[in-house]
């Protein structure tokens, strides 16, 4: 008897716990289905009463089903909202909201997969826009000591290692005093313009060397002669050309520099090695050069980068998805996140062999934000950035391949594409106008167009031979965030459907992932040999 009762209770319990699942379950999605509405309305995104609404409803699952398997996911996705927001509104509440949000999952749920995210959001707020290094040092490090092998674990160590550690010793300020009261436990509040200094250092942006140089018209340049430049000639040189070897040694002489502005430029091109485009500007723009140019170019006109007679050195690429983002699963259980990474693996090899340099977003299993994958190629100064996807569709008899350049589009198919390729992104229509509007995203439409047009023809070239019913769906255009802000050529390779069987079999073989990067290097090779031939016209 005893025993039956028991097993009543058990039953009961396990009804009553799946029941409170299933309504927490119902909570979530009406709160993401709250979200994509926001997302999608750019009317609603003006008003911040909106943002706190969604948010509320994602912090509500969390208080309300504390122990559902949704939880964690609601306060990250709360924790995303208002830190989004709090970078619209400049409100010290919403910044706070947002670490309350991520604190709460790292205390209530230090092992969930999100955890590692919400440690290295947190201490970024900690540190770039709160000026608290050392509670950003101790999210960091309570987050690797809880786990070490999240997929956000090698940013995680990074940032900690960039901390103002080592570089706090040269504090050459009047809150020294203050600093010596309380150095090691929290010097928050009484050191701002300490981690100020120090946090613009740390920051890829070189602060102060591009002030000093804007007469060369080289600021693209400024890199490469900031790592030449701790060998300053100029010191015998005091008149114009001073400044423009050595920006750092030159501020006593910036006041002399602007009256001769064009004296000094033949001068660097020599010296500096990263500036063949400066160097051959006036041959380039001469226009007998550009009008035979322009017989050889398929659209009888040249960009930007072909004037300027800029080289591809470096290619970055991006392995779509990783980590708790697996993008598309096909009916075997493929998942997108592993063929996109054995693909772009070795698509890094066969381009290295061309004497490409290559970098990848990630290298491992590991969840990359969308608009991180473009802020990366641009640290990296990148020359091409390639994003390598699978594709999938409701359609199961739909396959192929396609190649994608950033634009808005109205085609309904690459309109439906790009929200599934999209929908891990926190962007805000504000922030893909501006981007849409930046200059640099323009200027390379043209050579992302011929980029995209040469890989396709020479993927499905190569497919088509190897693979029967290979089909070319040819080259497009979409809105998509991974493609955003790229100050380079850019393409996104949709290399063929997981929802249609064969295909998804073709995907995970190894034969069919070396053909695709194979023909991927190739394409490239094929884009650059044809900017080369431009080149060589005198």
């Amino acid at each position: 008897m005893r025993t039956r009762l028991v097993l009543c209770l058990l039953l009961l319990s396990s009804v009553a716990a799946a029941a409170k699942q299933d309504v927490a379950e119902t909570a979530y999605q009406e709160a993401r289905t709250a979200y994509y509405a926001l997302k999608g309305d750019a009317a609603r995104r003006k008003l911040r009463h909106h943002w706190l609404s969604v948010a509320h409803r994602f912090e509500a699952v969390a208080s309300e089903h504390p122990k559902s398997t949704r939880a964690p996911d609601a306060l990250f996705t709360a924790g995303e909202l208002m830190n989004e927001l709090s970078r619209i509104s400049f409100l010290p509440e919403d910044q706070q909201a947002a670490v309350t949000d991520y604190t709460k999952l790292m205390e209530s749920h230090p092992r969930h997969r999100l955890a590692d995210d919400a440690a290295f959001y947190l201490a970024r707020i900690y540190l770039e826009r709160q000026d608290q290094p050392e509670a950003a040092r101790r999210v960091l490090t309570d987050s690797l000591a809880v786990t070490s092998k999240g997929d956000r674990s090698r940013e995680i160590k990074d940032l900690l290692a960039s901390l103002p550690a080592a570089k706090a010793p040269p504090a050459r300020k009047p809150t020294a005093p203050a600093v010596a009261e309380a150095p090691v436990s929290r010097p928050d509040p009484s050191t701002p313009s300490l981690v100020d200094a120090i946090s613009k250092a740390s920051t890829p942006k070189p602060a102060p060397e591009p002030i000093v140089v804007p007469v060369k018209l080289s600021e693209p340049t400024v890199p490469a002669t900031a790592s030449v430049s701790p060998a300053p000639a100029p010191v015998s040189a005091p008149p114009t050309p001073a400044p423009v070897t050595a920006p750092p040694a030159s501020p006593p002489a910036v006041a002399v520099a602007p009256p001769k502005p064009s004296a000094p430029q033949p001068k660097p091109v020599a010296e500096t090695p990263a500036a063949p485009a400066t160097a051959s500007l006036d041959k380039l723009m001469s226009e007998t050069r550009l009008k035979s140019a322009a017989k050889m170019s398929r659209q009888t006109e040249l960009t930007l980068v072909e004037q300027l007679g800029l080289k591809v050195r470096r290619v970055v690429i991006d392995p779509g998805h990783g980590g708790h983002d697996t993008g598309a699963i096909g009916h075997d259980r493929t998942r997108e996140k592993d063929i996109t990474l054995a693909i772009s693996l070795k698509l890094a090899a066969e381009l290295r062999e061309r004497g490409l340099e290559v970098l990848l977003t990630r290298e491992e299993d590991r969840y990359v934000r969308l608009e991180d994958r473009a802020a990366f190629a641009n640290e990296a100064r990148g020359d091409l950035f390639i994003s390598i996807h699978c594709n999938s569709a409701t359609n199961r008899k739909l396959r192929g391949v396609e190649t994608y350049t950033l634009n808005l589009s109205s085609d309904r198919y690459s309109i439906r594409l790009a929200a599934r390729e999209n929908a891990t992104t926190e962007k805000g229509i504000s922030d893909l106008q501006f981007i849409l509007a930046d200059l640099a995203t323009k200027a390379n439409t043209g050579e992302s167009t011929r980029l995209a047009s040469q890989v396709q023809k020479s993927l499905v070239g190569q497919l088509s031979k190897d693979f029967k019913g290979t089909r070319d769906l040819g080259t497009k255009e979409a809105l998509f965030y991974v493609l955003l802000g790229a100050k380079m050529p850019a393409i996104l390779v949709e290399t063929a459907f997981l929802s249609h069987a064969e295909d998804e079999k073709r995907l995970a073989s190894p034969e069919y992932q070396d053909t695709v990067a194979q023909s991927i290097a190739q394409g490239v090779e094929d884009f650059l040999n044809d900017r080369n031939r431009l080149a060589k016209i005198n």
